[in-house]
């Protein structure tokens, strides 16, 4: 996951069409609550979110600049009133598509302790244009294909359904993905004005909007936690800073949280897959006058379990850069 997306992506294309959607329940992931200003430093990176206006009175289908193809039946809204809603609407949607990016997220890809090891997270979202938060018709549910490498994808994949609620993210298992969701893997080609869009990956259905997973977790029978710490220097605190332990050529990420007894450093139990391609530490902070910092470490040998970070003053541009290079 080499390529570079600009956080805010380009203006795909839209056309009239048809589809389906996904659910919830089960297993809740380990939260990560904001902890200071070094959540104003993310912010100021953006959310990476793409906007694309359709109208609901038209079975829809959305090309994102990933090439996600999101298909939105007509009758498949609903407004706050619980009524089939025919207006003009806007779709968001964040298509994870680097670890780096993931970090922009804010929150750990872990349930009680374990890893979910997920090379595909999105979010999605439908709005009317006076911003009205609308719902899907589980009788008429939103389709996507979402397009994956054919190594990146497993056909015993889980499916997980994110939220926030008080500062935290909480995931949950979606039951029976493959029957209650439409889960599979395989390939597509979708026709539209500017001709034919072809891909693969994974192909399944939404009953909601919110934040969505698929992947599964490390064999935790044959792969132990171990606790890892990152030593920063002093400037680095709490309050300024938060460091994660990222997966290379996946979206997973695991957030360090800061140890009681010293400020500068950060620690957390993380499983090491044999199967993956690397690993990053990797810090962003911000000082009280704007300044912005970046440190990373690659590949460290992780027979230590301690690591020094040294983060450098930097652009929120070439942090952007070098998260969306991840």
């Amino acid at each position: 996951m080499s390529n570079y997306f600009k956080i805010k992506y380009a203006f795909a294309f839209w056309i009239g069409l048809t589809l389906i959607s996904c659910g919830k329940d089960s297993e809740v992931f380990e939260p990560y609550r904001d902890i200071g200003q070094i959540d104003n430093l993310i912010n100021k990176i953006n959310d990476n979110t793409e906007s694309y206006s359709f109208n609901a009175n038209v079975e829809s289908q959305i090309v994102t600049s990933t090439n996600m193809v999101v298909t939105i039946p007509v009758g498949s809204l609903l407004n706050s009133n619980g009524e089939i809603f025919d207006g003009q609407a806007k779709l968001y949607v964040i298509d994870v598509v680097s670890s780096g990016q993931s970090i922009l997220t804010g929150y750990s890809t872990k349930v009680e302790g374990s890893v979910f090891y997920t090379s595909t997270l999105m979010n999605i979202d439908i709005r009317s244009l006076e911003g009205d938060q609308m719902k899907i018709n589980t009788n008429n549910k939103i389709s996507i294909k979402h397009p994956r490498d054919k190594d990146k994808v497993d056909d015993q994949s889980k499916m997980y359904f994110g939220t926030t609620k008080s500062s935290a993210f909480i995931w949950s298992e979606l039951m029976n993905p493959g029957g209650n969701y439409d889960l599979s893997i395989g390939d597509w080609e979708v026709v539209g004005e500017s001709g034919s869009i072809f891909g693969f990956g994974y192909k399944y259905s939404i009953d909601q909007f919110g934040w969505i997973g698929i992947g599964n977790y490390f064999d935790n029978s044959t792969i132990e936690n171990d606790k890892f710490c990152v030593n920063l220097p002093e400037l680095f605190n709490k309050d300024n800073t938060k460091v994660f332990f990222v997966f290379k050529e996946q979206v997973s990420v695991v957030n360090l949280q800061p140890l009681e007894d010293s400020n500068s450093t950060f620690c957390g139990l993380i499983a090491k897959p044999m199967t993956s391609e690397g690993w990053y530490f990797i810090s962003l902070s911000t000082t009280e006058n704007g300044d912005a910092y970046l440190g990373y470490l690659e590949n460290p040998n992780l027979e230590s379990n301690i690591f020094e970070v040294f983060p450098q003053k930097t652009s929120i541009d070439k942090i952007s850069q070098f998260l969306y290079g991840r």
